[in-house]
């Protein structure tokens, strides 16, 4: 699993776009360069870009897994974002993405929101 990390100035948010197969270890990566890219701050925005990562042999035990993994981390790290758009472009996909929204929400504050348009996840995330 292969991510790209970079600041939007214009926009305000922390953007990540992900490709190739998803993995534990690649969404741990990612945190990591999350956390450690100068435009992080706890509470900031966050807008994953997940349309071209293969979900296929994601596994719901994963997703709790990621979802304890990332939980820590957010403590490790001083608080997660304060807003998260997830974008994906499958089924498969975005019902994945939902389980991990629903499980993250009762372990940690924040307000994450998935889509499978881009243009509707940069409106909500703007405002």
């Amino acid at each position: 699993m292969q991510h790209d990390v970079t600041f939007d100035e214009e926009a305000g948010w922390v953007r990540v776009v992900t490709r190739g197969e998803a993995t534990l270890q690649g969404f741990s990566a990612m945190r990591e360069a999350i956390y450690s890219h100068p435009g992080w701050y706890p509470g900031c925005k966050l807008f994953l870009d997940h349309r071209e990562l293969d979900v296929e042999n994601f596994s719901t035990g994963d997703i709790r897994t990621m979802v304890g993994q990332g939980v820590a981390a957010q403590k490790a790290h001083g608080g997660g974002a304060g807003k998260a758009a997830v974008i994906m472009s499958s089924k498969l996909g975005f019902g994945l993405a939902r389980m991990w929204q629903q499980t993250l929400e009762t372990q940690a504050p924040g307000d994450v929101q998935v889509f499978t348009d881009i243009d509707d996840a940069a409106a909500w995330l703007s405002d």
